[in-house]
């Protein structure tokens, strides 16, 4: 378990945000129950995206020249 001080929901959300990219990998597809999608996520939509704006997202997601597409969970249903 990741003891970490807490003393308010702002400073629970920094240290999460600040601890995902060492904890979360890359291009990894969570479901997010929520009005807005979190800082440093991404909605799974489909759009295409720049290899030189993403790099590390463009390795798990592979497209052709110098763009890639994340994938998009339409039509999906997810069991509980």
């Amino acid at each position: 378990m990741l003891d970490l001080p807490v003393r308010d929901l702002f400073t629970a959300t920094k240290n999460f945000e600040d601890l995902t990219p060492f904890l979360v990998p890359t291009g990894i597809i969570v479901r997010f129950d929520g009005p807005d999608v979190p800082v440093g996520w991404m909605p799974l939509d489909g759009r295409a995206l720049l290899r030189a704006d993403y790099p590390a997202l463009s390795r798990v997601y592979p497209g052709s020249g110098t763009a890639f597409t994340i994938p998009t969970i339409s039509g999906w249903i997810i069991k509980l």
